[in-house]
């Protein structure tokens, strides 16, 4: 990776991802409002809490923790 000076990394991240995104989230990035995501840690919290609310991964780990084998899967 090219190394841009005066830049930290997370702020190369945060430049750079906006090309890597999807409708939804590319509206919800230019939906915020100026100054309130300074920093790649901030953008993941905007990010989880509007994508991934509490009940969603509430169900993704009862999932992941209640799965069972199938008596047609092989092992």
């Amino acid at each position: 990776m090219i190394r841009i000076l005066l830049l930290e990394d997370n702020a190369v991240r945060l430049c750079f991802f906006l090309f890597s995104l999807k409708d939804p989230t590319k509206k919800l990035l230019y939906n915020l409002t100026a100054d309130s995501v300074t920093s790649w840690d901030d953008f993941v919290k905007v990010f989880l809490k509007k994508f991934y609310p509490i009940h969603k991964i509430t169900l993704i780990r009862k999932n992941i923790m209640h799965f069972k084998q199938d008596s047609i899967e092989l092992f």
